[in-house]
C-alpha cells in the first residue's frame, strides 16, 4: 500500500521514517530485489536438467503413395502422434553447475540485503545531514538577527552622541556579513533537503524534522563495545563474497566430471492413421544412452580459466574480510575522536554564548565597543556551527560503526 504523502501529514518526519521510505521506494533496493529472482530463476534453470523432459508431436505429412506388390509402403497422407521422454539418469557436468547456482542464489541475497543497508545508510546520512544544516541555517539566522539589532542600538546610540559613526559602520559590516552567511546557510539546508528528497524518492523539502536521539546524544562505551565485539561476521558483502568463492571452487570442478560416462534413458510411443508394411499403426520404443567423451579440447583451458577464476573469488573475498575489519578499527577511532571534538565544542559554544551575553551588555552600559559586540557575534556563530558540524561527525562515526558490523542506521538486522 503506498503511504500518505509526507507534506500532508502533520507529523514531523523521523529518522526511523526516513530509513522506511528509503527501502519502500528508492529504486537501487528494488533493482536489487529483482537481481534476485532472476539468481533463483537461474537456479531453476539448472536444477531442471535433473527432470524428465517430455515432448508430444504431432505431424501430418502430404506426398505422392507408393505401393509394392500391391501392399501400401507409404500412404498419400499420414497423420503421425509421437510422445517422448527423456531422463538424465547421470551426468557429472550438471552437479557443479546446480552446487554453484546455489551458492550464487544465496549470494545475489546477500547481495539485496547489503544494498537495501547502503541504502538506509545513505538516507540516515542524509536526515542528519540536514538537521545539521538546518541548525547552522538557525545559527545564521541568530547571528543575523543579533547582528540587526546590533544595528539599531548603534544608530539610536550614535543620534544621542553617545558613540562615534564607525560604531554605525561596523554595525553596518556585521549586519551585511551575518546576511551573506544566512543566504548561504539557507541554500546549503535547501541542498540537503533536496538530497533527502531524492534517496526517500518523497518531496520532504517542508516536512519538519524531529530531531534524532543519534545526533544528540552521546554513545555510551558500552553500546561501542558490544558492536566491535560484534565483529564483521554478519555483514552481508562478507556473506556474498564467501558464497561466491564458494560457487567459483565448485565450479572449478566442473571440466573434471566430464571424464566419466552420462547416462540416460528415454521412450517414445507413435501413433499412425494408417498401418503400411512397414509402419504399424502404433509403435514404441525405449533407449538407454551411454556417452563417454574420450577427448575433449577445450576440457584443459577450462579446467585452467576455473582454476583461475576460483583464485580470483578467493583474493576478493579475502580483501572484503579485510576491509569489514579496518573499517570497524577506523570507525571505532573516528567515534572517540567525535565524541571528544562534540564535549570540546559544547564547552566553546557555551563560552562564546556568555562571550556575547557579556559584551552586549557591556555595550548598552558603553563599556564596549560595537567591533567588540560583532566579534562575540562571529565567535557565538562559528562556535554554534562547530558543535553542529562535530555533532553530525558524531552521528556519522556511530552509523559507520553499525554499518562495519553488517547492522543497519537503527541497530538492527535487514
Amino acid at each position: 500500500m503506498a503511504a500518505a504523502p509526507l507534506a500532508a501529514l502533520a507529523q514531523p518526519l523521523t529518522l526511523e521514517r526516513a530509513v522506511e521510505l528509503a527501502l519502500s521506494r528508492n529504486e537501487r533496493p528494488l533493482i536489487a530485489r529483482e537481481e534476485v529472482a532472476a539468481a533463483e530463476a537461474r537456479l531453476a534453470r539448472a536444477r531442471s536438467y535433473f527432470f524428465p523432459s517430455v515432448a508430444l508431436t504431432g505431424t501430418y505429412t502430404r506426398q505422392p503413395p507408393v505401393q509394392r506388390s500391391g501392399l501400401s509402403v507409404r500412404p498419400s497422407n499420414s497423420l503421425v502422434a509421437t510422445g517422448a521422454i527423456n531422463v538424465t539418469i547421470f551426468d557429472g557436468s550438471a552437479i557443479p553447475v546446480w552446487r554453484a547456482a546455489v551458492q550464487e542464489a544465496a549470494a545475489s541475497a546477500d547481495d539485496a540485503r547489503n544494498e537495501a543497508r547502503l541504502v538506509a545508510f545513505e538516507a540516515a546520512d542524509a536526515f542528519l545531514q540536514t538537521l545539521g544544516a538546518e541548525q547552522v541555517a538557525n545559527a545564521a539566522e541568530r547571528r543575523l538577527a543579533l547582528a540587526r539589532r546590533s544595528l539599531e542600538e548603534a544608530r539610536v546610540r550614535f543620534k544621542a552622541q553617545l558613540v562615534s559613526s564607525n560604531d554605525v559602520t561596523r554595525a553596518e559590516v556585521e549586519l551585511a556579513n551575518a546576511e551573506q552567511a544566512a543566504t548561504r546557510a539557507r541554500g546549503d539546508a535547501t541542498t540537503a533537503r533536496l538530497n533527502l528528497s531524492l534517496l526517500l524518492a518523497e518531496d520532504v523539502t517542508r516536512v519538519p524534522l524531529e530531531e534524532a536521539p543519534l545526533a544528540a546524544e552521546p554513545i555510551s562505551e558500552e553500546a561501542v563495545k558490544a558492536l566491535v565485539d560484534r565483529g564483521t561476521e554478519q555483514r552481508p558483502d562478507v556473506a556474498a563474497a564467501r558464497k561466491r568463492q564458494a560457487a567459483a571452487d565448485v565450479l572449478a570442478s566442473e571440466p573434471l566430471w566430464r571424464f566419466i560416462p552420462s547416462l540416460s534413458v528415454g521412450a517414445e510411443y507413435n501413433l499412425n492413421n494408417v498401418e503400411t508394411a512397414f509402419a504399424p499403426a502404433a509403435d514404441w520404443r525405449a533407449t538407454a544412452t551411454l556417452r563417454w567423451e574420450l577427448f575433449d579440447p577445450s576440457r584443459l583451458a577450462d579446467w585452467q580459466e576455473g582454476q583461475a577464476r576460483a583464485k580470483v573469488a578467493r583474493l576478493q573475498a579475502q580483501a572484503t574480510e579485510r576491509a569489514a575489519k579496518d573499517e570497524v578499527a577506523r570507525a571505532r577511532v573516528a567515534l572517540t575522536v567525535a565524541e571528544a571534538a562534540v564535549k570540546q565544542a559544547a564547552v566553546a559554544a557555551e563560552a562564546a554564548r556568555r562571550n556575547a551575553d557579556e559584551t552586549n551588555a557591556l555595550y548598552r552600559e558603553g563599556l564596549a565597543r560595537a567591533i567588540e559586540v560583532a566579534d562575540a557575534s562571529v565567535g557565538l556563530y562559528e562556535a554554534e556551527v562547530a558543535l553542529a558540524r562535530e555533532r553530525y561527525a558524531r552521528s556519522t562515526a556511530w552509523l559507520t560503526l553499525r554499518a562495519a558490523v553488517g547492522l543497519d542506521p537503527l541497530g538492527r538486522e535487514l
